[in-house]
Formats: C-alpha cells, structure tokens, sequence
C-alpha cells in the first residue's frame, strides 16, 4: 500500500487503471478467504495493529499512517480504499475472538452480509451477467472522474435520520455514517438533486439490517480455549435455538478441541446456570442469557 502511493507518477504509469484523471490510487482489495487478512491484524509487534489502524484511517479518509516500529520506519501514504471479502461463520467468530476487533473500530466499519439460514451448498453457480448493469452504471461513474456529484439532504432527509438515530443503542457506532453514505448513494443511482425524505427512510432500511448484523456477528475477546468451547455453544443455541448433546457436537466441531474439553465446557455452562436442560435432553439458554 506504501509503494501505491509513494511514486504516484510511477503507479500512474504503471498501473494506470489504479489512478483515475490524476487522483490518488483507487484500491479494491479483494479477498476470497477473508481469514489470511484477518490473521494478520493479531500479528504481534505492532503489525497487525497497524494494519488495523490503516484499515481505519482508511474508511474515515484517504490518508493514512502507520507507526514505527524496531525493523520499520513510521510510513504515511494516501490512496480511496475499499475491501472486499468472504469467510466461514466458524473463521470469522474463531479468528475476531483473538483479538480486539470491536475495541479497535474495525467491526463498527464494516458492512456485514451475512448468510446465516442454512443455505443449500450447490454443485455448480451459473455466472451472471453483468452486461446490462454495466452498460447503466459505469459511464456514469466516468462522468463522476470529470464532474464531481454533490447532493445535499433534504430537511425530510435530515429529519428521518435523525430520528432514528435516536433509536440507535449505545453499541451501534458509526451507523449514522453508514446511513448517511447508503442515503447519498441511493440519492445519485435514482438521479436525485436532493437526498429525499424517501431516499432517506429507504437508507434507514438498509441501516437497520446493518444493527441487526452487527449485533449478530458481535465476538468479544476469548483468553483461554474452555471459554471459547462455551462461547461456541452459547452462540449455536443463540443462532438456532434447542439442540441435544450430539446435535450441540456437531455444530460446534467438538472433534476439534476434544470431547473432554467440550464437556466440561457445557457441564461448566449448566452448573452457572447459563443453560438449562429439558426432559426430553434437549439443551436451551436459560431465562438470564
């Protein structure tokens, strides 16, 4: 990311599909596995704090910094970055436990998609086409590299999400800037001069699927491998509600840690009486969870 933007005129040159009329580079770092990148963000050292930092940095602007370590110089670079990725349910609540993702800005920042409901695994996916889309939407984004679009609010605009930010529990950082970002976007695809009272309501929508994915993604920061076993099995009756001791298992990959382990997990979860057990063995989160 430093050497994108150290020698503009060279990435300008060289990568010429990075850097548009000029402007700073413009990078979408995609991601199939999602876990490589968020291993490195626990690195220690102060690697992969910085990388968070930048990551960060990044989503409020287009500079960034990134301290000095023993083996590297402090680093400042400037660059529009998006990031795009995918990872497993087990990936993403495995890997954020280790470290303080919520605590460092980076989960408020993120746009989650989730695909929790049991989705079928198919064979083979049928490529999309694009074309239509395309031809639509990209020369308009051609024209945004030549005139800038600047759609203010509406007071209507103003007033719908300002209410609801209201609503917002203590938790849900940043959301207004997320819905005030899908507002302006939705605002310029419908050709708007303002960002309408309904543009407006319609953003608040998809802002209120983002609370509900924040809270449902939400880890916090696991010490010891027993509290992730009990994290883990807390998490799957939260998620899918009652299950019996196999069914418990096999949700929550109790082959992996050992079945000692995972049943002084559970067994530990019961006598706190964080779980309840029912007559007929099934196991479900008590009344205080």
């Amino acid at each position: 990311m430093v050497k994108l933007t150290q020698d503009l005129k060279k990435t300008a040159e060289s990568m010429p599909h990075l850097s548009w009329g000029g402007t700073v580079p413009r990078v979408l770092s995609v991601h199939e596995e999602l876990k490589t990148l968020l291993s490195t963000l626990f690195i220690e050292g102060g690697t992969g704090t910085g990388m968070d930092g930048i990551i960060c940095q990044l989503w409020d602007d287009t500079g960034f910094a990134a301290p000095g370590t023993d083996k590297r110089q402090a680093v400042y670079g400037e660059m529009q970055f998006s990031l795009l990725g995918a990872v497993t349910e087990d990936d993403w609540f495995d890997l954020l436990s280790r470290g303080n993702v919520i605590g460092g800005g980076l989960m408020s920042r993120l746009n989650i998609i989730g695909t929790e409901g049991k989705y079928q695994n198919v064979p083979k996916m049928k490529p999309p086409d694009f074309t239509v889309l395309q031809e639509s939407f990209l020369p308009r984004i051609v024209q945004l590299a030549k005139a800038p679009c600047h759609i203010p609010p509406s007071e209507g605009a103003d007033r719908v999400i300002a209410e609801w930010v209201e609503t917002l529990p203590e938790s849900s950082v940043r959301m207004n800037v997320h819905v005030w970002r899908s507002a302006l976007l939705l605002a310029w695809l419908r050709r708007e001069e303002t960002i309408t009272e309904k543009t407006a309501a319609d953003a608040v929508l998809l802002g209120e699927y983002q609370v509900a994915s924040q809270e449902f993604y939400r880890t916090v920061k696991i010490d010891n491998p027993y509290a992730a076993v009990q994290d883990k099995i807390l998490r799957s009756l939260r998620m899918k509600g009652l299950a019996t001791r196999r069914q418990l298992q096999q949700r929550t990959n109790a082959g992996r840690v050992g079945t000692e382990l995972w049943n002084r997990a559970l067994e530990g979860l019961l006598k706190d009486g964080r779980l309840g057990k029912g007559e007929d063995g099934g196991f479900f989160l008590a009344v205080a969870e």
